[in-house]
């Protein structure tokens, strides 16, 4: 029987207030599914799919894998009529897109062009901001300008900043030609054999200081008696001609099919596969936390117990309070402002525990220690750990392997312990905490664990870069070796005085950002859920921009935000696809409880989007997360194929949202089961 959950006109609601469990419903009926539910189920897959392409049409095929309607056709389960409308649907050309809006006046783009040239179609400029520099230039009440980009690949060596001087701009692709913004350095080395059919590269000392930022240039810290670790990896994501490669992990996996994907034994009891994680044997250790420097106003629900409150939740929390936790010192991120950002008012804010307050180490099985111990150098290792309830995952910066007393301490399972990872940071990837039990985890970013192609290793105290290539790639003239160097390719940011408005960008598709799993997280509000402000595309403090048919292709963290004061704004017929963490998120700010301050997104409009195969590195992510915003209309999106729930609410905050005609299906795959996420 195929395992597809299918809504239509539905939503995945998140939990704003994660109370007690729900009660245990009763067991599913036992024996064989009722005669004709195989056909049923494949006739409303295929009504799904025929939904999906009238309201999305981009990846059909992507579409019609997750609603294995392949294996409905081999069991001869769909209609002569099904089976043509998939077969035209698949083969069909790509829709035409939006055309870039007529403008009064038109510059051009392309990569063959030069930034002193004229800007026009015979004579085009270089790159985009060499477009918005001469736009700049133009005299005031130049009237709206179209920068029609000609097909190709542009690397942004640093963030494309549009401020409020910059309004009235449409971005867009000519002619429907293929334009890719990379967020990343193209990297031209000179590769040899290393071993067997491991390659290597000396990177020069230009470049390097290009890849390793000044401050993971620093030697750990130590205070007290905990050792910080490095500041997070600037060079922490490799693709080879588009396509994202895995950094040398133990165990092996790739997150990108379903060789490194852990199904939740939860949701697919009879297709769980965890292979690519190991158990964790117990925890070691706390970091260091400094406890809360006293509690702010109490949020008050207000009338929230007179309403129906299942599962004693408005008892449980008719009040929230919150708390403000300083960083420790010498903490290696929370130190530094998120760049166009500042510290945000809620970084280390939170209606639960101290967000520093984290497993310090993890203790692990005999065998696994056997292996880590060989680790020459295990201070470059990040590990990847699903939380012990399941609802979402952690990233650490580990500093070396221990045995004995020292895997013991504060919050350890025991002072004798055989042999743990000891961390330097991280754990803040979400609100509540927990300890470490036999949580599911793997460590990446280890030289000796370069074992099967496609992985690879930079060693920044060498300065060479190692990787296996696949049958597929051959390293030479022609490859496109890249290392993302941005968090964020453009950045639509205004002031509150002086907004950035009619900016547009269309057919367009946004690649190779850094991973920022280790970046600064906060708690928006009053759900257990953490977020990261940033994205490949960031806006804040903007009114009536657009972002339509584009695509988000394998971006290391969030595809899109929408910070503080968006408003009039339409995100429309986008694909995001092997996103690092959620899709879209609209994610407001507040002055403590009062929320009267023109701080959130407001009245915009996320509508036709295709939003699939979500989480590489985050699981406590979305499709679409909001977070003290107003008046969203989301209409008529696929999404599916996730590690939690659909679309995330993480508050009540205004309200005045419509959800419509959206398709949800084949998330919260590895996860825990929750009754109110699909």
């Amino acid at each position: 029987m195929l395992r597809t959950l299918v809504t239509l006109a539905a939503v995945a609601v998140g939990h704003a207030t994660n109370g007690p469990p729900p009660p245990a419903g009763p067991p599913p009926p036992a024996g064989p599914p009722p005669p004709g539910f195989a056909k049923l189920e494949c006739s409303l897959h295929s009504l799904a799919f025929a939904y999906g392409q009238k309201v999305a049409p981009t990846n059909a095929a992507s579409l019609h894998a997750a609603l294995r309607l392949s294996q409905c056709a081999k069991r001869g389960l769909l209609t002569s009529g099904e089976l043509a409308f998939q077969s035209a649907a698949l083969s069909a050309a790509a829709p035409n897109r939006t055309a870039l809006p007529a403008a009064g006046k038109t510059i051009y783009v392309a990569t063959t062009g030069s930034d002193s040239a004229a800007g026009t179609l015979a004579a085009p400029l270089a790159t985009v901001p060499g477009a918005v520099a001469l736009i700049r230039k133009m005299p005031a009440g130049r009237g709206a300008v179209s920068v029609m980009i000609r097909g190709g690949k542009y690397y942004f060596a640093q963030t494309l900043a549009l401020t409020g001087k910059d309004s009235n701009i449409a971005f867009g692709a000519y002619q429907q030609e293929h334009v890719v913004f990379s967020g990343g350095k193209k990297l031209e080395l000179k590769w040899s054999t290393s071993k067997g059919k491991i390659q290597v590269a000396s990177v020069p000392a230009e470049l390097m200081q290009v890849l390793v930022s000044v401050e993971e240039r620093k030697p750990s810290e130590t205070v007290g008696d905990h050792e910080w670790g490095t500041a997070p990896a600037k060079f922490n994501q490799l693709f080879v001609d588009g396509v994202r490669q895995v950094r040398a992990r133990y165990p092996n996996g790739d997150p990108q099919d379903n060789s490194g994907i852990c199904f939740s034994k939860d949701q697919y009891p009879s297709e769980e596969n965890c292979n690519s994680y190991l158990s964790a044997a117990g925890q070691a250790g706390e970091l260091p936390n400094d406890p809360g420097v006293g509690i702010a106003d109490q949020l008050d629900r207000g009338s929230a117990p007179a309403m129906p409150c299942p599962r004693g939740q408005c008892s449980t929390y008719g009040t929230f309070t919150y708390t403000i936790f300083p960083y420790p010192k010498g903490h290696p991120v929370y130190t530094k402002p998120l760049p166009g950002v500042g510290f945000s008012n809620l970084s280390a804010i939170s209606f639960w525990k101290s967000p520093f307050n984290r497993p310090g180490g993890v203790t692990m099985a005999a065998a696994d220690a056997a292996k880590m111990e060989q680790w020459k150098d295990p201070s470059t290792a990040v590990v990847h750990m699903f939380h012990s309830g399941l609802w979402g995952n952690w990233q650490y910066q580990a500093t070396k392997v221990a045995k004995g007393a020292a895997c013991g301490g504060k919050g350890g399972e025991a002072a004798n312990s055989t042999s743990c990872l000891l961390f330097g940071y991280g754990g803040y990837q979400e609100a509540r905490g927990s300890g470490i039990k036999s949580n599911h985890y793997y460590v990446e970013n280890v030289q000796e664990e370069l074992d099967v192609p496609t992985e690879w290793f930079f060693d920044k105290n060498a300065s060479k870069l190692y990787f296996w290539p696949n049958a597929s790639v051959s390293l030479g003239p022609a490859s496109d070796v890249v290392a993302p160097m941005l968090d964020t390719i453009v950045r639509i940011q205004g002031t509150p005085a002086a907004k950035t408005t009619q900016v547009t960008f269309s057919d367009i598709t946004f690649t190779e950002t850094r991973a920022t799993f280790l970046e600064m997280y906060e708690v928006p509000s009053g759900g257990d859920w953490a977020i990261h402000r940033g994205a490949a595309v960031f806006v804040q403090d903007a009114e009536n921009i657009a972002i339509s048919d584009c695509v988000f292709n394998a971006t290391g963290g969030n595809g899109l935000i929408l910070s503080n004061h968006v408003a009039s704004s339409t995100i429309k017929g986008n694909e995001f696809l092997l996103t690092g963490d959620s899709a879209i998120a609209l994610l407001g700010t507040t002055d403590g409880i009062d929320g009267t301050k023109p701080t959130f997104p407001v009245d915009n409009l996320v509508e036709a989007n295709h939003m699939h195969d979500l989480g590489m590195y985050g699981k406590q992510i979305s499709c679409v997360f909001q977070a003290l915003a107003a008046n969203t209309t989301l209409k008529n999106n696929l999404c599916y194929n996730g590690p939690r729930a659909g679309f995330n609410w993480n508050d009540g905050f205004a309200g005045g949202n419509v959800i419509e005609g959206n398709l949800i299906f084949n998330m919260v795959r590895e996860t825990g089961v929750r009754a109110d996420a699909c």
